[in-house]
């Protein structure tokens, strides 16, 4: 039914365009046509050059940026182009660099000018000021519009999104699946609520790490860089083959109680070295006397002073040895 009744409208307004072309002949104007909207008051007029306008009646609404501005007043066909007057009322000032386009909001909508610009201009239209052909945009032809809404209704794309959303519908779970899901979803958002203290803490302690680490950011790059990287993997190397020699140690130092004897020996040793440095200690004073008063001297100038002179058998031979000595010179 709904394919039926549109192409009825198609053909309708397709006789209706005969008919209206064959009556006014080849001399129709789309200005001719009235149009109910109509502008009210004085206001300055700007042209609008088009290369073509279609049927675009005079009285048809102005536009700038959306927002209506005035009205066509006058369509006037020249030789490679068509003017279009507009009519603008109130204080509204167009850019000149602004740029013009002929609309439809449906298909079978009136037409209107769209008059578009960015802010912040500075140089804006005087009246009877005009808007290149090079600045505007000519409509599409009706027929290519119907031609379109055709293909798009007899092509099945209206059929294909019907069972496009069918198989959503399909996909999609039944309603009271649906409630327990969205009752599971509360809950668990609820859980997750009420845990954000925790949430908190942890960004916290991510906050006080990167604090910590961001001032340190250049020895780390050091650590990770080609050196940094070759110094960690030969420490690795070193730390496996500690880690192979340690048992051979533990061996050692579990078979080393033969070194007990020994190390007993040494700290008697080192016992006796202790008591003979206190005992040097103790005889301090008589050791320097005998070093001041005996050995220093001795070693300065070297002398015997003889006393005694006895035989094995007892006999005092200390003059005959005097007389020798004498004799010799060694003494006086």
């Amino acid at each position: 039914m709904m394919k039926r009744s549109l192409h009825a409208r198609l053909w309708a307004l397709v006789v209706a365009v005969i008919a209206v072309v064959a009556l006014g002949g080849c001399s129709l104007n789309p200005g001719e046509l009235a149009s109910s909207v109509r502008s009210a008051g004085d206001g300055e007029v700007i042209t609008v050059q088009f290369a073509d306008t279609l049927n675009l009646p005079e009285g048809s609404d102005v536009t700038f940026n959306g927002t209506k501005v005035g009205s066509v007043t006058r369509v006037t066909l020249r030789g490679d182009h068509v003017d279009v007057d507009a009519k603008l009322t109130g204080n509204v000032r167009i850019p000149v660099k602004v740029t013009a386009s002929i609309r439809q909001n449906t298909v079978l909508g009136d037409p209107y000018v769209a008059l578009a610009a960015t802010t912040g201009a500075a140089d804006f239209l005087e009246a009877g000021g005009v808007v290149p052909l090079s600045q505007t945009t000519s409509p599409p032809p009706l027929e290519d519009t119907l031609a379109v809404v055709s293909t798009f209704v007899n092509g099945g794309s209206v059929q294909n999104m019907q069972d496009v959303i069918r198989t959503m519908n399909t996909a999609l779970p039944d309603a009271g699946q649906t409630k327990r899901v969205a009752k599971i979803s509360a809950i668990d958002l609820k859980s997750l609520s009420r845990g954000t203290d925790l949430l908190d803490g942890m960004i916290h302690g991510l906050d006080a790490t990167s604090r910590a680490v961001i001032p340190h950011l250049p020895a780390i790059e050091a650590m990770l860089s080609d050196e940094g990287m070759h110094y960690w993997s030969q420490l690795s190397k070193l730390f496996s083959g500690i880690g192979i020699v340690l048992p051979s140690i533990g061996s050692v130092f579990e078979g080393g109680y033969w070194l007990m004897p020994l190390l007993r020996g040494v700290d008697a040793n080192v016992a006796t070295v202790r008591q003979g440095i206190d005992a040097v200690g103790s005889n301090q004073v008589v050791l320097q006397k005998f070093l001041s008063e005996n050995l220093f001297p001795f070693i300065r100038k070297p002398g015997l002073e003889i006393v005694s002179a006895t035989t094995p058998a007892g006999r005092e031979v200390i003059g005959d040895v005097t007389k020798v000595l004498r004799m010799l010179g060694a003494v006086r």
